[in-house]
Parts: C-alpha cells; sequence; structure tokens
C-alpha cells in the first residue's frame, strides 16, 4: 500500500510544474490584459509616455512583466530586456520594425522618441494635429519606411516651430537605425537565458512556500480569499453528495428488483429534469421562485438584489444565517445528477444479476431482496465508488455554474470573476487547489478498492 500511495504522490508532484506551465503560457495569450484594468481602476489621466512608464512599474511590481520560461529564442539582434518589455504594443513594434535586422537599441531609441512627441495643439493647424493622430497609428501596424516616409511628409508639409527639432531627431533615429540595419542577424536564432527571474519559476517558488502573494484585484491576500470561497464550495458540494448519491443508490437498488410503475415514473420525471442543461435549470427556478411574477404562492424565497451570502463575519456564521439560500442551489443539483446516479445503479445491479453467482443464490431460495443486498451489493461496491468519486470531483464544475447564477462566493464563482479580471495570482491557486483537491479524491477512491475487492490487495 504504501508504495502505491508514494508513487501516485510523486505523480501528482510531478504534474503540478507541468500543469503551471500550461496555465502561464494560456494566460500569456489571453485578451484579458490586468495590469491595464488596475491603471483604469485608478482614474488616472496620463499622457502616452506616462502611461507606458506606469504600465511597466505596474507589470514589474506584480512579476507580469518577466519572461514565462527560464529560456527564450529568438534573433540575434534582439536584446534580454525585450522579454522584459510589459505593454504589448510595444513589444509587437519591435518585433515588426526588427524584421528587417535593425538593432534592439535603435528601436527602443526609435519608438520612445515618437511616443514622446507630443506637440502643443493651440500652434498647430487641424491638418498637422490629423498627421500626428497618424504617426500614433502607425506604431501599431506600419514597417520603418512607412513611418520614414511619413516624418518626411510631416516635415516638408507644415511648420512645426518648436517641435521641429523633435521631428527632426526622429527622422535622424530612422536613418541611423537603417544605416545599424544586419538584415542577416534577423535570420539567425539565438537562446536567451533569463535565470530563475521568470513568471515559471516564481510561480513554482510560490507554490512551495503556500503563498502566492495578494489578488491584483482587492489587495487582499490570495490564501484567505480562496480558503473561505473553498470551504463554501466544499460545504454545498457535501450537502449535494450526502443527499444525492444514497437517495440515488437506493432508487436504482429498489428498480433492480422492484417492478413498480411509481418507481419508473420518477425515473422519467427526474431524466426530464437531467436533460435540461444546469445554466437553464438553475435560471428557470431562481426566476420562478424567487420573484412575484407568477404569483405569491411561487414566490417563496428572496429576491435575486438580496440573493446571496456575506462572508464578513465569517464562513460559518455566513452558512447559519443563509441556510435558506441554499436550498434552491440543492435542488439544481439534485434535480440535474439524481437521474444519472439512479440510472447508472440500475444498470450496474441488473448486470450483477444476470452472473453465475446470482443464479447459484437464486437456485437456493433467497428472494430479490436478498440477493440484492447480500450478494450484489457487496460485489457492486467499486463500481459505486468510482461513480461516487468521479460525480464529486466533477461537481466542483458544476458549482461554477451553481454559484455564478446564485450568487453564491463559492471558489467557482470566484474563479470566473477572477478570469474576467485576469487576477493571475488568485488563478493560479484555484487551479492548484482543484487539482489537488481532485486527484486525492482519486487517490482514496484508489485505496479504498483495496478494501472493497479483495482480489485488488496483491495489485495494490
Amino acid at each position: 500500500m504504501l508504495p502505491f500511495v508514494t508513487k501516485r504522490l510523486i505523480y501528482i508532484l510531478v504534474t503540478i510544474p507541468v500543469l503551471l506551465l500550461l496555465f502561464l503560457g494560456l494566460f500569456r495569450i489571453s485578451p484579458v490584459d490586468s495590469v491595464q484594468q488596475m491603471i483604469d481602476a485608478g482614474d488616472f489621466q496620463l499622457d502616452a509616455v506616462s502611461y507606458r512608464n506606469t504600465y511597466q512599474r505596474t507589470a514589474e511590481k506584480y512579476d507580469l512583466n518577466q519572461p514565462l520560461f527560464y529560456w527564450s529564442i529568438g534573433t540575434r539582434q534582439w536584446n534580454s530586456h525585450y522579454f522584459e518589455i510589459a505593454l504589448e504594443n510595444e513589444k509587437e513594434f519591435y518585433q515588426r520594425i526588427s524584421r528587417g535586422g535593425i538593432m534592439y537599441s535603435d528601436v527602443i531609441g526609435l519608438y520612445e522618441k515618437m511616443l514622446g512627441f507630443e506637440p502643443k495643439r493651440d500652434s498647430l493647424s487641424d491638418q498637422a494635429l490629423k498627421d500626428v493622430k497618424t504617426l500614433k497609428v502607425l506604431l501599431l501596424d506600419a514597417s520603418l519606411d512607412d513611418l520614414d516616409s511619413h516624418v518626411a511628409g510631416m516635415l516638408t508639409n507644415f511648420d512645426w516651430g518648436n517641435e521641429e527639432e523633435q521631428l527632426n531627431e526622429i527622422s535622424q533615429q530612422i536613418e541611423i537605425a537603417k544605416v545599424n540595419a544586419k538584415p542577416l542577424r534577423s535570420w539567425l536564432p539565438k537562446l536567451y537565458w533569463h535565470g530563475s527571474e521568470n513568471q515559471f519559476h516564481t510561480a513554482l517558488k510560490q507554490t512551495v512556500r503556500g503563498d502566492f502573494g495578494v489578488s491584483l484585484r482587492d489587495g487582499r491576500e490570495v490564501g484567505d480569499k480562496i480558503w473561505q470561497a473553498f470551504y463554501l464550495t466544499l460545504f454545498l458540494i457535501f450537502l449535494a453528495a450526502i443527499t444525492i448519491f444514497p437517495l440515488g443508490i437506493w432508487l436504482g437498488k429498489r428498480m433492480s428488483y422492484l417492478d413498480r410503475k411509481w418507481l419508473k415514473w420518477i425515473e422519467r420525471i427526474l431524466l426530464f429534469f437531467a436533460s435540461i442543461p444546469m445554466f437553464w435549470l438553475a435560471t428557470l427556478l431562481l426566476v420562478y421562485f424567487t420573484t412575484p411574477e407568477y404569483g405569491e404562492a411561487f414566490h417563496i424565497f428572496s429576491s435575486i438584489s438580496s440573493y446571496g451570502f456575506r462572508l464578513d463575519d465569517g464562513i460559518f456564521e455566513a452558512i447559519v444565517r443563509n441556510g435558506k439560500q441554499l436550498i434552491l442551489p440543492m435542488l439544481c443539483f439534485l434535480l440535474s445528477d439524481l437521474a444519472i446516479v439512479m440510472r447508472q445503479t440500475h444498470q450496474l445491479y441488473n448486470n450483477e444479476k444476470g452472473k453465475p453467482y446470482i443464479l447459484a443464490a437464486r437456485m437456493k431460495g433467497l428472494l430479490a431482496k436478498e440477493r440484492s443486498n447480500k450478494h450484489i451489493s457487496l460485489n457492486a461496491r467499486p463500481q459505486l465508488l468510482t461513480m461516487i468519486s468521479s460525480g464529486v470531483a466533477s461537481a466542483f464544475a458544476g458549482s461554477l455554474v451553481i454559484e455564478y447564477i446564485f450568487n453564491i462566493p463559492g471558489v467557482g464563482r470566484l474563479l470566473l470573476d477572477s478570469i474576467r479580471y485576469g487576477d493571475r495570482p488568485v488563478l493560479i491557486g484555484i487551479v492548484l487547489l482543484l487539482f489537488l483537491t481532485s486527484s486525492l479524491i482519486f487517490l482514496l477512491a484508489d485505496i479504498l478498492y483495496r478494501y472493497f475487492d479483495p482480489r485488488l490487495k496483491q495489485a495494490i
């Protein structure tokens, strides 16, 4: 037993770095910009240069500017500093301009000069101001030749006064970049080593310590924020499990040896509700039973405006105070999953009924109920354990929908809010917590197989 458990724990530990790397890679290509949202939340009025500097400082504060892994592959005219640039527009500008072999220092100098070109509006004509805006737009998608042509046209067509010196510097920087260009280097790959200053190493170090820092959204400790939500989700899933599995197994078991119309009608009704997507079923329950639109007889629970938990006083006090609000989420879990448990149990018992040991018990004169209780139930325990463990693990996915619709501040709702905001520390903590929870559930199920099926004692 000990070697088996040790091997499984090693598998879990080895999977964690792979999971972290996969998550960070997906987060990198995500369209959500958490740094942008933090800057917008501050309600700052920033010019282009101040915005760039603020963006870079904010990203550095939360290690969001670090490269993804220990090394990166680029071309030889790049610089290791390129991988620490946080602003995506600046990175795209450098990639686009450097394709012609332009050196990193020249591209960065050009970008800074063009970004800092902010002439006074009072002294310029409308057409000149329009050309300035066009210059800013060209930063996003133009080639170096297009920028050179546009700057030359601006110098020729308008009198820029004191700002003409800045335009001349931009034009000179473009010429310097062209002179220093080394086109061959843009085709030669180079491996850039970043050492431990990368996002993967930082996340792995935080995982080992169990400290993921603070939330990007509200500055709260990630551990406190996740555990508070996880306790509520765990309590909700526990209530659902102790209701659905005993009831579903009991109904499926009775259907295996009783031919009753009421059992068949229960099965049909439950299958009807199970066929409804969970988000739709939850919405229907919320609409019909929390509003007076369909009569006072259906208006049993409070309206959606006041529906939800407040965790100010602690998780257990919130559960006691808001226990009534768990009824509809529990009913949604029950209607969605009870038919599945019932049908699987019924099918399992029917499969066991045709085996030789049940036929022998029948020939000895045992009644159907006795055969079910004394023989089939014992042999069906491993399969029932598989159903229960997989059902509990998948319930965390169902809780995501339930918590969001019913305004329950569990880990599922926290996960959705963190995805929408791009709160990377919280997302890493939730992903790892759900992975470890599911892994430990399946590990516990594997250990229990040994006691339910003697044939597995030697194998385990």
